[in-house]
């Protein structure tokens, strides 16, 4: 295998001296990745060239256009499932460095010894070479060796005209050796293909690679506060898009908050309000970045919103309450009331509430009668995360951080393209602009309005229907906002919230474990399809829409598009859209 047991030795100082061609995949947990590499080729003074990219198409096609830049490549979240010495056809001399947290890898990538190197989580590494199939089980070496012996027998018996070629295949057929070689390899094929059907059943990710490079930055002893908040955000960005289910999270959260103590460590104040020991100047910097853990509510950017807008844009809470309904919105009321809260406080921004009601908020929706009242739990209500602070400005909290940047990716107000929007954001991540952070919490604040009303149309129009073993919606053609939902990690947010809305307002206990598919149409021409799996509270993680989809796809004929490196994202021709719904349905049975 080619898991790469030390990055520092086998991968940071391999580039020393050399020129690096980065690809990053456009999402937030990529691009605060590349913000940690950047950092690290800066200290080494590597050259580099950076390209943004959303499609294996768009790899493809950067890849041969900028190639003669260099041969080391590196690829942040894009390329490590598929097959990328067959797709781009390298010359021998490169070499690609893979960060990725997709699953499951391609067993070409991960068993290619000479231009393949897999980057990951070092204290993961066993669990990552058990996830992978035996090589004995997949690649057959004998039976390469036998067919190339066969062609050399075959050669040597063509000189041999005096025999006709009809009583040597009859010869053969009857031949013991051969009949019982045969039966070995038929089986062994069809053990290999239950092995990687297995193997490839379901997509799901794995550590985020912001965390593995803040993990290579700190044992080559180039971490920082920066780097380190980076990392959260790049996990967090895994958690609000459901690629890692809570315990996974709160698993990652426990590690990264050594270093949050490691680096934020103050020294102690003696009884005169001095310091023992003579602090930095940045510790005493109003400017310096200051990172601490939080149990935060479970309220999306609670400290740029109201109480209520906060409550009605967040999934579980509006999930909850129910809130597309009279009665969901009297029962927030009543909810409301029962904590004390006026409702004029809680229409206006939280940062402007009274500070007496504002200060017992947290404390009183944690509250024993309340919490038994509203049927939910303090797994439920708090978050476990990390908020920072820097200058005079308002504290954010790593999931602010990760809404902003995404909202600026997937934004699609203007004439902006690829490289634009990866400027924007990476603008966004630094934290002396401050502009590009107030228009990103301002765009995610206007993305999470337009998926709520969304959702509210689907209901109000009963449009979230049952077909045989998954659920699915449709958007209706020539709607001015396909293009936003259209979006890669807009369309499953859409997905994941039709869901548990649906759930929430249906009692049957037979669509509890349906995935959702939501088709939205792009232009005359093609449909986006999209699918999520069936809700879980604990994990909902593994997707198994990729492989659905391939097989329904392969069975019609159907004209589809698997431009995305998430494979349970697809577009379809229009007019195979119906005859692949139908095939889908008989897959998923």
């Amino acid at each position: 295998m080619v898991f790469i047991k030390d990055a520092k030795k086998e991968f940071l100082d391999q580039i020393i001296n050399k020129r690096v061609l980065v690809f990053v995949h456009l999402d937030v947990d990529a691009l605060c990745s590349w913000k940690i590499l950047q950092h690290l080729l800066h200290c080494e003074h590597i050259l580099y060239s950076v390209i943004p990219i959303n499609s294996k198409q768009a790899l493809e096609d950067a890849y041969n256009q900028h190639k003669q830049v260099a041969n080391n490549i590196i690829l942040i979240n894009c390329g490590a499932t598929l097959d990328l010495v067959e797709i781009l056809q390298p010359p021998e001399e490169t070499i690609f460095y893979l960060i990725d947290s997709l699953r499951p890898l391609e067993v070409r990538n991960v068993y290619n010894g000479i231009q393949i190197k897999i980057i990951v989580l070092q204290n993961e590494l066993g669990i990552e070479q058990k996830l992978v199939p035996e090589y004995e089980d997949i690649f057959d070496e004998e039976e390469e060796n036998d067919e190339e012996n066969e062609e050399e027998e075959d050669g040597d018996e063509n000189l041999d005209e005096e025999e006709p070629e009809r009583n040597r295949s009859k010869r053969k057929r009857f031949d013991p050796e051969y009949l019982e070689k045969m039966h070995a390899k038929r089986e062994w094929e069809s053990k290999r293909s239950k092995i990687l059907f297995e193997y490839y059943k379901y997509t799901y990710h794995r550590c985020s690679s912001s965390l593995v490079l803040f993990d290579l930055a700190w044992k080559s002893a180039k971490d920082n506060n920066d780097l380190l908040w980076w990392s959260i955000i790049g996990l967090t960005e895994q958690l609000i898009n459901c690629k890692i289910d809570r315990d996974i999270y709160t698993r990652y959260v426990v590690e990264l908050n050594s270093h949050v103590l490691r680096h934020n460590h103050r020294p102690a104040v003696n009884a005169l309000g001095t310091s023992n020991t003579n602090p930095a100047p940045d510790d005493v910097s109003i400017n310096c970045l200051k990172i601490s853990h939080l149990d935060d509510l479970n309220m999306v950017l609670l400290r740029h919103w109201s109480i209520l807008e906060s409550i009605y844009h967040s999934i579980d809470l509006a999930c909850l309450f129910k809130m597309w309904t009279n009665k969901g919105k009297k029962k927030l009321n009543e909810f409301l009331a029962d904590l004390g809260l006026p409702l004029n406080e809680c229409k206006q921004k939280f940062a402007y509430m009274d500070s007496s009601f504002k200060n017992d908020f947290k404390m009183l929706v944690a509250s024993e009668n309340i919490k038994e009242k509203y049927r939910y739990d303090e797994n439920f209500i708090y978050l476990s995360t990390f908020i920072a602070s820097f200058g005079y400005t308002n504290k954010l909290t790593a999931f602010d951080m990760a809404y902003a940047v995404e909202a600026l990716m997937e934004n699609v107000d203007g004439e902006k393209n690829l490289s634009d929007k990866f400027i924007e954001a990476l603008n966004c991540l630094n934290r002396e602009n401050l502009k590009a952070l107030e228009c990103g919490i301002e765009t995610a604040k206007n993305h999470l309005k337009k998926i709520y009303q969304q959702i509210q149309n689907f209901i109000d129009m009963n449009q979230i229907v049952a077909s045989g073993p998954f659920l699915q919606v449709f958007l209706e053609e020539g709607s001015n906002e396909n293009p936003f939902f259209s979006q890669i990690f807009t369309s499953k947010k859409l997905a994941r919230f039709a869901l548990q809305s649906y759930l929430a307002l249906t009692k049957g206990k037979k669509v509890r474990n349906m995935p959702l598919i939501v088709c939205i149409p792009l232009n005359e021409s093609n449909t986006l399809i999209a699918g999520v799996p069936p809700y879980r509270a604990t994990n909902n993680t593994e997707n198994c829409f990729g492989l659905a989809f391939d097989e329904a796809a392969e069975k019609t004929k159907s004209r589809v598009n698997f431009s995305y490196f998430d494979t349970s994202i697809i577009e379809i021709n229009n007019e195979d859209k119906s005859k692949f719904l139908d095939a889908l349905v008989a897959v998923m049975q």
